[in-house]
């Protein structure tokens, strides 16, 4: 490719600008919406009266609308925005095809929206993170594929002749969602395999999400913002690539390890439990290069407003790692698997790993996009924390519950009812860990608002004088008292 005219990274970022934001802006809506359901299902695992006389918000409805909520709504959506723009700055060139970002960020979101109005009228699939019917599905894919059509239109199009790290994690996450939507809902629920080959597609599936599309992607906003808060190139391009490699090859075969004393053939067992332990090798993989080149050799800045998600991101995904595999051993499937422990590992997954990797590229991304830093980053200091405190009771409440009660229902000689009595405290530590979750997430998005709000303050100004004649009222104030 042509690299002798160089395009001014000013350009990029205003051909970014609104596309992204739109995307950032709908995530972090229903990263909200989210956890409000995550709240109410929560408390109705402890307190089942709790709003029992309406049926649209009993717990076999909320629980499946906030796991599909975050995972759309937020994880998806904050996955393109990134995408869109890494891509962009790494092509070095204006993203192409922005205005068809809009109409496909549109059609996602009414489809996240009715989807979820779907899940919670009781027309739900029945499958763990499928859960959403056909027609909302279909608009969910049909908005992912217009916008991931201008990310991979723009890197076609690219000025810039090398392929960087993060762009080998983006291409595979956005081939692997869409693969993964159709097999998945063409297996299970519009033609479904006989039998228990249904949950064998349901299972590859909910796996391929987590570690097809949503980890590949936050690994590619990390490989991206590890040389910008450290100040140094990534420490191993060959390591990456293995841990890319390693990624693609087992990410899907360890779905297999859901159907752990299932009635599936022992080597399909066999096969995802191998396989998930060889997922070892890329966490390995960027453990290495993380730790290499942030806290090695000559001390380097590790700054910025992304570090500390990305700190915290990278250490919980070793976490999630560790402890998945600690449930997939053979006293930890005969102990935990019916239990609140899966359950707790996912989130740790979802919400310590893949959120807070997001949300980093989200602060980050937001910067550049609007030139500005974050006026203040005291509401930044007070999410994290918040998020942290709130990821550590609800991980930690349905970790501990699943070690305690499954010790207990191993026990011939402790009754059923003690060991799910065993339940309750940890219980309300979850309740309480999503509601600290929920508080964290409403004061960035207020910053998030606010900031993009001033820091467009002139451009919506200009739009008014244009479309109306006249100038807004905020900025003609603001006039008045400087004159």
């Amino acid at each position: 490719m042509d690299t002798s005219e160089r395009i001014p990274a000013e350009s990029i970022n205003e051909s970014c600008r609104w596309p992204v934001l739109l995307l950032f802006s709908g995530a972090l809506f229903w990263l909200v919406v989210s956890l409000v359901f995550g709240v109410v299902s929560s408390i109705k695992m402890h307190a089942p009266g709790f709003w029992a006389q309406c049926e649209w918000v009993s717990f076999g409805r909320l629980r499946p609308a906030f796991m599909d909520a975050l995972i759309y709504g937020f994880a998806t959506q904050a996955a393109l925005g990134c995408s869109l723009w890494i891509t962009a700055r790494l092509s070095r060139r204006p993203l192409l095809l922005g205005g068809v970002v809009f109409v496909g960020a549109a059609i996602f979101n009414v489809g996240v929206a009715v989807g979820l109005l779907q899940v919670m009228a009781g027309q739900s699939t029945g499958y763990a993170w499928m859960e959403i019917p056909r027609q909302g599905a279909s608009l969910i894919l049909g908005g992912y594929l217009l916008a991931a059509l201008s990310a991979l239109y723009t890197l076609h199009q690219r000025r810039e002749s090398e392929l960087f790290v993060s762009v080998w994690f983006i291409v595979a996450g956005l081939f692997a969602f869409p693969w993964l939507m159709s097999i998945g809902y063409l297996l299970a629920v519009v033609n479904p395999l006989r039998g228990v080959m249904q949950s064998v597609a349901a299972a590859y599936f909910q796996n391929g999400i987590m570690h097809l599309w949503l980890t590949p992607m936050a690994l590619a906003v990390a490989y991206y913002l590890i040389p910008k808060v450290s100040g140094r190139e990534v420490h191993s391009n060959q390591a990456a690539g293995f841990g890319f490699w390693t990624l693609v090859i087992v990410g899907g075969w360890s779905g297999l390890s859901l159907l752990a004393n299932g009635p599936v053939p022992r080597w399909m067992e066999g096969a995802g439990v191998a396989a998930k332990w060889l997922l070892l090798l890329p966490v390995a993989a960027y453990g290495s290069n993380f730790i290499m080149t942030c806290f090695t050799g000559k001390r380097s800045a590790r700054s910025g407003v992304a570090w500390p998600y990305l700190f915290f991101g990278s250490v919980f995904y070793f976490l999630f790692v560790l402890l998945d595999l600690a449930g997939s051993s053979e006293n930890g499937i005969r102990l935990l698997s019916f239990t609140p422990y899966p359950m707790g590992v996912s989130l740790l997954g979802l919400i310590g790993f893949v959120t807070l990797l997001l949300i980093g590229g989200v602060c980050h991304i937001t910067e550049k996009l609007l030139e500005t830093e974050f006026a203040s980053r005291v509401p930044l200091f007070v999410q994290l924390l918040l998020s942290l405190i709130g990821i550590a009771f609800v991980s930690g409440g349905y970790v501990l519950a699943g070690v305690i009660c499954g010790g207990k229902l191993a026990d011939p000689a402790i009754p059923f009812g003690v060991a799910a009595r065993s339940l309750l405290p940890f219980l309300g530590m979850a309740t309480l860990g999503f509601s600290i979750l929920l508080v964290g997430q409403l004061v960035f998005l207020v910053a998030f608002v606010k900031h993009v709000l001033k820091s467009t303050e002139v451009g919506r100004s200009e739009f008014c004088v244009w479309c109306c004649g006249k100038a807004s009222d905020v900025v003609g104030k603001k006039a008045k008292v400087g004159a």
